[in-house]
């Protein structure tokens, strides 16, 4: 999960590679969790289609589909969800 303060910003996946090392963290699931981030209006949650697949009858939230987009460095395209 990625979190921005200043009216945080939510961007949450499911575990891909993820990758540590040293002080540093990277691989397809930070890839997309920061293109989440970017998605997420203030003080709202985006996540991928994945995550949403797990929590769409678990959670009593609305949801918005907002579509598959070309995420940078990665081959396919990822589908995103916004929670209302």
């Amino acid at each position: 999960m990625v979190l921005r303060t200043a009216g945080w910003s939510s961007g949450s996946n499911q575990p891909r590679d993820v990758i540590e090392e040293g002080d540093s963290i990277y691989g397809d699931g930070v890839n997309i969790a920061a293109r989440l981030e970017g998605l997420a209006e203030a003080g709202g949650i985006c996540i991928s289609e994945s995550a949403y697949q797990q929590i769409e009858n678990k959670l009593p939230l609305r949801y918005q589909y907002l579509g598959e987009h070309q995420v940078k460095n990665i081959a396919s395209r990822c589908g995103f969800t916004r929670t209302d």
